[in-house]
């Protein structure tokens, strides 16, 4: 997986796997990062893109079908990503 990351010039290889990528073995420019941190990093920096995607992936959901604040809410409760999934709503919330 790391080889892919470096063989395509990736920025970030995101995992729940931090222990298989210790800091040693990673190459310069190439930040390992779980799914929890990567969404709330991407949602702090680009949240009309982060929602636009959720509300695209709501609208391709049909069984069963969910918006965004009940997909924020699915988030928020499950174990990748609760901090992201809460950060979502609060930002739907307010739009």
């Amino acid at each position: 997986m790391l080889a892919v990351a470096v063989g395509t010039e990736a920025t970030h290889l995101v995992t729940t796997n931090i222990r298989d990528f210790p800091v040693r073995s990673r190459p310069a420019g190439v930040a390992v990062v779980k799914p929890d941190r990567f969404l709330l990093d991407r949602l702090t920096s680009e949240p009309q893109l982060i929602v636009a995607a959720v509300e695209a992936m709501c609208a391709r959901l049909k069984n069963p079908p969910q918006t965004p604040v009940e997909l924020g809410r699915l988030l928020a409760k499950g174990q990748f990503t609760p901090k992201f999934g809460t950060e979502l709503l609060e930002f739907l919330e307010q739009s």
